[in-house]
């Protein structure tokens, strides 16, 4: 049976028989990067000059900015913002120093989680939407 990876934070599960005298390896880029990431992971995005969408990447088995804990969106927007997050169940910390309004949501939510200049907060997805995780 071939690699697979776990829908929610894209963890390579090792197939049985295989990757022989490398297993250690993809476990410790699993436990050693991708989880410290999720759990305790900050990414910085840079909206400058930006308005409209930024999607988050999400990539199988890598680091990517949507398996962080933290989220904390930078620079100067042109624009208010919308944050995609993808559509699995996560907890984040979203944090908007972007100088406009910054919503964060999934693809396909109307509406969102908004966040004014210089707030920060907890932003849960179910799995559909994203919900303010504090009110």
């Amino acid at each position: 049976m071939s690699s697979t990876y776990s829908p929610k934070l894209r963890f390579e599960l090792v197939g049985a028989g295989e990757q022989a005298g490398l297993w250690g390896t993809t476990t410790n880029k699993n436990v050693g990067q991708l989880i410290e990431q999720a759990i305790a992971g900050v990414t910085t995005v840079d909206l400058t000059g930006l308005s409209g969408n930024y999607t988050l990447t999400a990539l199988d088995g890598a680091p990517d900015q949507s398996r962080s804990a933290v989220i904390k969106c930078t620079g100067t927007a042109s624009a208010a913002v919308n944050l995609i997050i993808p559509t699995q169940t996560k907890l984040y910390v979203v944090r908007n120093d972007s100088g406009f309004l910054l919503t964060v949501k999934t693809s396909a939510q109307v509406g969102g989680v908004e966040l004014e200049d210089g707030e920060a907060t907890l932003v849960f997805c179910d799995g559909t939407n994203a919900i303010l995780g504090l009110e």
